[in-house]
């Protein structure tokens, strides 16, 4: 049976349905709009439209090329469309998991290859032989095991994220490090008591802040102070600079380095600490190899967080003794040691005291190079 239509009866658009269809034909506007004028600055070496520039795909790459270098407002809309995506879904992209009040969580921390324990035990392994290697030339090996943010601070930790799968992953890599007769130090007590890990990390970055390095410097000064003596006793000072916005790591990941508050996480606030040497004695010449020839008691090595936060100024007064600092931002696990013991200056003047700096998190990461960087850093049994 056919019934009658009542145009009365046909359900109209609801006022949100009219804004979503406004909103989208005013983005492929603006996208159409962005597009042409990209398209109209010239191009010093433009592909030409021929059948083979199509077939093979120049064309195509040509002109998104010209699009990326061209288009108006370009980097803006990025930043509008991750702060959209921050505020509106809670999301910090491929990189960053965004937890509660404002906090930042490096992804790289909650992941995991279904071989942990098997990781553990390589890189364990690994440590202990590089240090039989180290103690033939007559020097020692002090690992600084730092804890996760996520670890530190995790009450902020998001929801869905399930902490169970690392639970036990510092204690266990402190037994394993023990156990192979590794000395190092546990970080946990300067930056994961209590409360105290939610001041001594920043909200928007993976590292901890000043404050945070140097309680960790307190902890590994004690312990390399009881393994060697300084050669050459030096005084520090540390001056504290005026607080000032900060910007994260985290942020950046999230390319929300340069969007206006109201689209971004809250700001943490930093206070700089600088530290500088009072008194120190006539070194002589460091002009050999990378990191010099000059003969030092410590050498610090590892990763961006003995770069970050005065960590190594602060490992030096509570030393008072200098320390080289080799460690190398993203560089991994091996790269900042490995850079160091292939060095001219490694080889010419050993320190005492090696002090690896080794975030928990590179020990269970899927294993890349470790079967070869023995050889390659010239440690390998002959």
């Amino acid at each position: 049976m056919i019934r009658n239509s009542d145009p009365s009866a046909t359900p109209r658009p609801r006022p949100l349905e009219w804004a979503a269809g406004a909103a989208l034909i005013l983005v492929m506007l603006v996208g159409a709009a962005q597009a042409i004028a990209a398209w109209r600055v010239p191009a010093e070496h433009a592909v030409p439209v021929t059948p083979k520039s199509v077939l093979n795909g120049a064309l195509t790459k040509d002109w998104s090329d010209r699009l990326d270098a061209n288009m108006p407002w370009r980097a803006q809309m990025i930043t509008l469309a991750n702060g959209l995506r921050y505020r509106l879904f809670n999301g910090g992209g491929e990189d960053v998991r965004v937890g509660r009040d404002g906090w930042l969580y490096l992804t790289e921390e909650f992941r995991s290859d279904g071989h942990d324990a098997a990781n553990l035990q390589r890189r364990v392994k690994l440590l202990a032989q590089t240090q039989q290697a180290l103690a033939a030339d007559g020097v020692q090996l002090l690992i600084a095991l730092v804890p996760d943010k996520s670890r530190a601070v995790d009450r902020f930790v998001p929801s869905p994220l399930n902490r169970n799968t690392h639970a036990r992953r510092y204690s266990d890599a402190m037994a394993a490090l023990t156990e192979q007769g590794l000395q190092v130090v546990d970080l946990r007590p300067a930056l994961v008591d209590g409360q105290v890990g939610a001041q001594r990390f920043y909200r928007t970055d993976t590292h901890w802040n000043d404050e945070g390095a140097a309680a960790a410097a307190a902890l590994v000064a004690a312990k390399a102070s009881a393994l060697t003596t300084c050669g050459t006793p030096t005084s520090y000072q540390t001056t504290v600079a005026a607080a000032k916005p900060y910007a994260g790591d985290l942020s950046r990941l999230m390319g929300l380095q340069t969007a206006p508050r109201w689209l971004s996480p809250p700001t943490d606030t930093e206070r700089a600490h600088n530290t500088q040497a009072q008194a120190a004695a006539d070194q002589g010449d460091a002009g050999l190899g990378l990191f010099g020839s000059r003969q030092v008691s410590y050498v610090l090595t590892g990763t961006s967080f003995s770069r970050r936060g005065n960590f190594h100024g602060a490992l030096q007064q509570a030393l008072s003794c200098e320390v080289l600092n080799t460690a190398k931002d993203g560089g991994g696990l091996l790269d900042g040691m490995g850079q160091y013991l292939s060095d001219a200056a490694f080889a010419e003047s050993k320190p005492s005291l090696l002090i690896w700096e080794i975030p928990e998190r590179f020990l269970t990461l899927p294993l890349t190079t470790e079967d070869r960087w023995l050889d390659s850093v010239g440690l390998a049994s002959p």
